[in-house]
């Protein structure tokens, strides 16, 4: 080490009096400098109750994201501010010694920590007890290293995962929409990820969804991206983690399908009648007296209902409803049984056919919202499982998939496109449209990446996971129906992150990020602050639906010397499908 540098044994006699147990445990000796920016915050850390990092659930390395995606549930800003190294290596030993200080007595500390060389005597200490993130109700002893970013643009993600592992005892979790395969140090940073340091992740998710910039048509009109890069991107990706087992998963997302137009609920006779468009209903029971249902069980994606469905026929339209509400009073007309349910959101009543999933796992969910005062339209919601039920059936009748057994899945996803396109042609026009493109896509990765076709069947690899909820920007996508964005719109969005959801169920936690921005609204979205700070948030999970949002509190902290990137002054590619200079298309 140079000149200002200071060894440990030195550490607890300096003027700063820094902790001997304030240093890494890769680390024998520490610039002066460092010795300096740690005190600072180890003074202002000190004063946190013990639940601060207890109950720590995101420490993001780096806020903002260039994937500019058009459903980010975050309201991401494209300008990235993240954790020089020296920054972050600071922050993680302050954050040691203050949480030893926390959870171990002064004589305890020493019987774990070696004086000399202020490392653990025994690392499986942390482990068994992580230092951090314990507290919390859900995955306890892992740490999100994401919210308002994406942790596959950060180039230290590799060196992140290892410093909280070998020093508080967590392990990180990643979910991200993927990287350029052409920067080498994303590249290099995931593939060690994948293999030598596999054992400080908790989990990687890869999202694929026709939101991010790689996948757009903005994108490629702006010369920046390709699909045909974002297919071979991500299939570098699924190629890197596909020896990883269960640790990996990539899922799914698509659009919502919403169709505006007038839902009539009218008594016809001695029968109800509930109709929209084509879709035509009957009960012997007027549908607003129903009881309001919720769901029961925010862990059951099945979505059991706490209220048992009410008995309903769907009828085919012929002609218009009076029409068929005749022909099926004459008992001329039967129909197909369906069960009912009313639902309530802030905006108003609404109801849900076939909300429950069936016997089968399958799910035909069909949605419709009478106008009200807050409601901006009535309107309807395809919520039925398109691919999710065409999975089922294929991995009912298939042992030993193929790809031709995949290409019969998907042919007949567009037979039931082509079934839909005279009764129901909102439907129809969003499997061609929304669904086929993105799952035909998806199969083209896979096999690039070298994978047998049972991993599109494979739901520990290949998760399904429906149409995106109302959170952050996909607002742009419900505010037909949604009188604001955060709003629960369906019994799937309220499981995810309503007042009974899983996130409500983990309560108040704690959010560690460079920059200083912090979710002060659902309105306001992110307040923008100096690169010289960074940020630790008391957020409450059961408001994430509320208008008001998560954020209760905030301490902002002065730290210079963290990076600003902007995309432009990039000399590699970094985002999912963007184009490399060198490489020109038509």
């Amino acid at each position: 080490m140079n000149s200002n540098s200071t060894s440990n044994a030195l550490v607890s006699s300096q003027p700063n009096l820094l902790p001997f147990y304030c240093l890494l445990e890769d680390e024998t000796t520490i610039p002066t400098n460092s010795i300096n920016a740690r005190y600072s915050l180890f003074k202002e850390f000190r004063a946190f109750p013990q639940e601060v990092f207890a109950r720590l659930r995101h420490f993001q390395p780096q806020s903002g994201c260039f994937n500019k995606c058009n459903f980010c549930s975050q309201g991401a800003s494209s300008r990235i501010i993240e954790f020089s190294l020296e920054n972050l290596r600071n922050i993680i030993a302050v954050i040691k010694a203050v949480s030893l200080e926390q959870n171990y007595s002064p004589n305890q500390i020493t019987d774990v920590i070696d004086f000399d060389t202020g490392h653990f005597i025994d690392s499986r200490t942390i482990h068994d007890s992580p230092l951090i993130a314990y507290g919390r109700e859900d995955r306890r002893g892992v740490i999100y290293c994401y919210l308002d970013n994406d942790p596959a643009i950060y180039p230290h993600i590799d060196t992140f995962a290892r410093l909280v592992y070998e020093n508080l005892g967590v392990k990180t979790r990643i979910a991200t929409v993927g990287y350029s395969r052409h920067n080498q140090p994303i590249r290099q940073a995931f593939t060690n990820l994948s293999s030598s340091l596999r054992y400080c992740l908790a989990g990687v998710r890869l999202s694929i969804s026709p939101y991010t910039y790689g996948w757009t048509e903005a994108g490629m009109r702006a010369g920046a991206t390709h699909r045909d890069e974002f297919e071979k991107d991500l299939a570098h990706f699924l190629d890197t983690f596909k020896n990883t087992g269960a640790l990996f998963s990539a899922e799914l997302r698509f659009r919502p399908m919403i169709d505006v137009g007038e839902v009539e609920l009218t008594k016809y006779f001695d029968i109800h009648i509930l109709t929209y468009k084509n879709y035509l209903y009957v009960s012997d029971t007027s549908l607003d007296t129903l009881t309001t249902a919720s769901i029961s069980d925010s862990h059951d994606h099945a979505l059991k209902m706490d209220t048992p469905g009410h008995k309903v026929i769907q009828l085919e339209l012929k002609g218009n409803w009076r029409k068929s509400a005749d022909l099926y009073l004459r008992g001329k007309l039967a129909g197909t049984p369906c069960l009912i349910h009313k639902l309530q959101n802030e905006d108003g009543i609404y109801f849900g056919v076939n909300v429950e999933r069936n016997q089968a796992r399958k799910c035909y969910a069909k949605f419709f919202y009478p106008k009200s005062i807050a409601r901006p339209n009535s309107g309807h919601i395809d919520g039925e499982r398109y691919l999710l039920n065409a999975i089922i059936d294929t991995k009912a009748t298939t042992n030993n998939a193929s790809w031709q057994d995949i290409d019969a899945l998907i042919q007949s996803i567009k037979n039931k496109a082509r079934t839909l396109a005279c009764a129901f042609q909102a439907s129809s026009k969003y499997i061609e449209k929304d669904l086929i493109p993105l799952i035909e896509s998806y199969v083209r990765t896979l096999k690039m990446a070298r994978l047998p076709a049972s991993s599109f069947l494979d739901k520990e690899l290949t998760m399904d996971t429906g149409q995106i909820c109302n959170l952050g920007r996909a607002y742009n996508e419900y505010k037909f129906l949604a009188s604001r964005q955060d709003l629960p719109m369906t019994p799937n969005h309220e499981r995810a992150f309503g007042k009974k959801g899983d996130l409500a169920n983990e309560g108040t936690v704690f959010r560690l990020s460079p920059g200083g921005r912090q979710r002060i609204s659902n309105k306001l979205g992110r307040t923008y602050t100096k690169e010289d700070e960074f940020i630790i948030e008391e957020l409450d999970l059961t408001s994430t639906s509320s208008e008001d949002g998560q954020s209760k509190q905030h301490y902002k902290f002065f730290l210079p010397g963290n990076v600003v990137k902007s995309m432009k002054k990039l000399d590699e590619p970094i985002i999912v499908g963007q184009i490399p200079t060198r490489v020109t298309y038509e």
